[in-house]
């Protein structure tokens, strides 16, 4: 399906720093998913969300459907009340054009968004219906350098809400640079991933805040993978020196797998409790 919501592209630069810093839930959850044919797909998560001593139970669930390749819908809602919906269209008369609805709840508006996929350049543009919101994204790049922007408008009274900017460079097949600056949050994330080899992967990511005299105006994080085989892999996180995060994921058989995750406050030792620890499966049914 062409269609994608305007958030998609930065994070689709900078996928490869994710894939190794990545992380985990701490909570706990149950996820069903069930894919029906021709198109339908059904998911259902359940979390237990510890909060003053009591067990708060979330549940979220999405559906969406998919017809030859034109159409999709999507729909979701969960127990916070929060309510989304998607309809997304590709225009076959005009290669690479695609038009679609979305509503929320919670913020209440309903997007206007176009889509254009060129060989090498994509643009969306997405208006808020019930508001005065325009985004505007716009990506150019081939396999080695590309480059992204976002902007969000008030366009009745024709002011700048606010402005995203990123980069992605690939130096080698290996080592690949990655930078966002986001006028919003006024902060500055560069970000570094290493592939070594098949098994191995490395990244680092620095943020930079604003003003710079803040006491937290610059953070970091450390991450590598180290990938065993297509069925086993094990990431380490570090965070400032201070927190340490560990998984581990194993496909065991093709329909049975498992990931235990933990992490560890430096600064005190003692906190490393239940709440520090998570377990899970995925099996396949079908």
């Amino acid at each position: 399906m062409g269609f994608k919501w305007d958030r998609y592209f930065f994070s689709k630069l900078g996928q490869d720093a994710k894939s190794v810093l990545g992380g985990y839930n701490s909570n706990s959850y149950l996820q069903i998913q069930k894919k029906f044919t021709p198109g339908i797909n059904l998911t259902n998560t359940s979390q237990l969300i510890p909060s003053k001593d009591q067990l708060a139970i979330y549940t979220h669930m999405n559906f969406s459907y998919t017809y030859k390749n034109l159409c999709s819908v999507f729909g979701s809602f969960d127990t916070n009340r929060d309510v989304k919906a998607n309809f997304g269209c590709n225009i076959p008369k005009i290669k690479g054009l695609s038009a679609g609805i979305l509503s929320e709840n919670n913020p209440g508006r309903v997007m206007a968004c176009f889509t254009y996929v060129h060989k090498y350049f994509t643009s969306v543009k997405s208006l808020n219906l019930l508001g005065n919101e325009l985004n505007v994204n716009f990506t150019t790049g081939k396999d080695k350098f590309s480059v992204g922007m976002r902007t969000e408008l008030d366009y009745r009274s024709r002011q700048l809400i606010g402005l995203q900017l990123a980069s992605r460079y690939a130096i080698s097949n290996n080592l690949v640079f990655f930078s966002q600056f986001n006028t919003n949050q006024k902060q500055l994330v560069n970000s570094l991933y290493f592939k070594q080899f098949s098994k191995y992967a490395y990244s680092l990511s620095v943020k930079k805040n604003f003003p710079s005299d803040s006491d937290n105006s610059i953070s970091y994080q450390m991450g590598t993978r180290i990938r065993y085989d297509k069925n086993n892999d094990i990431k380490v996180k570090v965070m400032n020196s201070k927190k340490i995060y560990l998984q581990l994921s194993s496909q065991i058989t093709p329909k049975f797998g498992i990931t235990f995750g933990t992490s560890l406050n430096l600064t005190n030792l003692k906190e490393f409790n239940k709440q520090s620890i998570i377990f899970g499966m995925a099996i396949d049914v079908d």
